[in-house]
């Protein structure tokens, strides 16, 4: 096997910068969160499917099935193949769109892989970061909070509900003087808390949601252990936290994605809790209406699942009571 100086996976990988590469491709993509959806640039995609994770460096495309680390974005953008060479050109694409200089990347004498090598080529990266899922270890505390006052009010949560979730106004702390909502995993366990801005108005620079920086939120689908406690043999799937109140105040067992697109570990966790049925109701925009889509296809021959689209604008907290008849 050749030796040579030879950057490190890893280290380009954690300096790759993924808005540059689209940009370098001219492909637009618009923020949703935090990740950036696009036009899928493998298959004729009319409406955008595709999802980048700029923080991890990683996509996945809904509609053709694409995805991996930012390795194998470029290898089939440019067409190329997985021996040595052509994983060498992929290497030096990523490091010249992303500026990144060659002393930072290099690891010493490192192997440069060939056809046959099995040495950690971005494939094998990719496939480690589909196996070696985080968990959401459940919190060893409490925080100590306020009465949700008018704010839970403005949003239809009864001084019931906000027992029930155990929603108020965090006292201390980085979410101080938000709403906290608790997330609990499948068990009930509480593994986090989100932190909601008081108000409509944001201050410049303040995000609306906070979550802790090491929670996961795709590994967990809010509500869901009182879901499943209600007994149905259906589940309704929504994007946020009010929705998912809402409906289960209401009687209806609701699970929130936190997201407008539920991830594969979340879909799992429904069929894992014994739903035999599962209708989609997300928020009423392009967005919603993707997220949507999403989630029957990847439900599909599992369970019976059904999509409901909203009105422009509406939310399942905010649609009127002919919805829930």
């Amino acid at each position: 096997m050749a030796r040579s100086k030879f950057p490190k996976f890893s280290a380009v990988q954690a300096r790759a910068d993924f808005p540059a590469i689209l940009k370098h491709y001219g492909i637009e993509a618009r923020p949703e969160g935090d990740e950036l959806v696009c036009n899928c640039p493998f298959h004729e995609d009319r409406t955008p499917s595709c999802f980048i994770n700029p923080a991890k460096r990683v996509f996945k495309c809904f509609g053709c099935g694409a995805g991996g680390n930012v390795f194998e974005f470029v290898r089939l953008r440019e067409g190329l193949g997985n021996s040595g060479p052509e994983l060498g050109q992929v290497v030096e694409i990523i490091m010249d769109v992303s500026g990144i200089a060659k002393a930072d990347v290099m690891d010493g004498d490192v192997s440069v892989p060939k056809a046959n090598d099995r040495a950690d080529p971005p494939a094998e990266i990719a496939k480690k970061e589909e196996t070696e899922v985080p968990v959401n270890a459940p919190l060893s505390f409490s925080l100590q909070l306020d009465d949700g006052g008018p704010y839970l009010k403005s949003k239809g949560v009864c001084d019931e509900a906000a027992r029930v979730f155990g929603l108020g106004i965090a006292k201390r702390g980085t979410m101080r003087g938000r709403i906290v909502i608790p997330i609990h995993n499948a068990k009930g366990e509480l593994v986090a808390y989100s932190g909601r801005f008081a108000g409509e108005i944001l201050p410049e620079g303040e995000p609306r949601y906070k979550l802790p920086k090491k929670f996961n939120k795709s590994l967990e689908l809010f509500n869901l252990h009182r879901a499943t406690a209600l007994g149905f043999a259906f589940v309704v799937i929504v994007e946020g936290f009010w929705s998912a109140i809402r409906l289960h105040m209401l009687g209806i067992p609701a699970g929130g994605v936190m997201g407008s697109h539920a991830s594969s570990t979340q879909l799992d966790l429904i069929v894992e809790a014994g739903f035999t049925h599962a209708y989609i109701i997300m928020d009423g925009d392009e967005a919603g209406r993707l997220g949507a889509e999403k989630a029957v296809n990847d439900l599909a021959g599992r369970i019976f699942v059904r999509r409901i689209d909203l009105p422009e604008g509406v939310k399942p907290d905010t649609m009127g009571q002919e919805w829930i008849d």
